[in-house]
């Protein structure tokens, strides 16, 4: 684990999550009977009114795919954005993972660990991903949601690979860059990447604005370019990882990190 030049604490490897086990850095933690992984501890807001306060950030160790209609008044914004409304109004009851037909939902024990927190999601005014890390940290903090659930940032992407986080690479030229945040396919993160009209084709409303959204390319037809952050269309089917943030109460109660004797929680 490591301080970003803003004061947070993240983990950094060179490894590739789809195949990463107890290699490096022990960041795994049980919670919702499957393994979730540290991110980092940031200082966040419960609410625009709170204080801030040290909470560890945890993404799920594997990823849902799921194919969604945004052709309902989606303006770009993460409050309209369907994928916001799955994650968080339907959390409780049980969402369908097409993987394998399952129902999946955060058990009781696992949402009284959760509480909601201030979210960065601002973006640069334009569908270009050609920023440091460093760079999309600041625009994510332009723009705040408060809520439960979310997904990834550029910035944690970018911060997440230990050999590239540093210098003048851009995140877009992360293509084939070490990061043990990077999976397989192509992965929905939470940043809009700017506006664009769809345009008449027959099926969209010839005055429909279209968001999409930067992902992580790791399945480009080109080898060279897996592992970079590009644009992506939010029509399409892509992957992604549930995010949540715990309480600042929360402490770890046993376990040493690593995947196979991970961390346990408990209020």
């Amino acid at each position: 684990m490591y301080k970003d030049p803003y004061n947070n604490c993240r983990f950094a490897n060179d490894e590739s999550m789809s195949s990463w086990s107890d290699i490096g850095q022990k960041n795994s933690v049980s919670f919702n009977n499957e393994i979730w992984r540290i991110i980092g501890v940031f200082d966040i807001k419960k609410n625009a009114n709170s204080a801030a306060e040290k909470r560890i950030k945890l993404i799920r160790g594997s990823v849902f795919t799921k194919e969604h209609d945004y052709k309902d008044s989606f303006n770009g914004i993460w409050d309209d954005f369907f994928m916001k409304r799955y994650l968080n109004d339907y959390l409780g009851s049980g969402l369908t993972d097409d993987d394998n037909g399952k129902k999946y939902s955060l058990n009781a024990e696992s949402q009284n660990l959760i509480d909601d927190a201030s979210w960065y999601i601002g973006s640069p005014d334009n569908r270009n991903s050609n920023y440091t890390a460093s760079q999309f940290y600041n625009y994510e903090h332009n723009m705040v949601w408060y809520g439960k659930v979310g997904l990834m940032s550029v910035s944690d992407y970018g911060f997440a690979s230990m050999s590239c986080k540093n210098g003048s690479k851009t995140v877009y030229q992360y293509n084939n860059c070490p990061n043990w945040l990077r999976r397989f396919g192509r992965e929905f993160t939470m940043i809009r990447s700017g506006r664009y009209n769809q345009g008449c084709n027959g099926s969209y409303n010839c005055t429909h604005i279209v968001s999409n959204i930067f992902i992580i390319d790791c399945n480009s037809n080109y080898s060279s370019d897996r592992g970079k952050i590009a644009e992506g269309d939010v029509f399409y089917k892509n992957y992604y990882q549930p995010v949540v943030y715990l309480k600042s109460d929360v402490i770890i109660t046993g376990g040493d990190g690593s995947y196979s004797n991970p961390y346990t929680l408990s209020l």
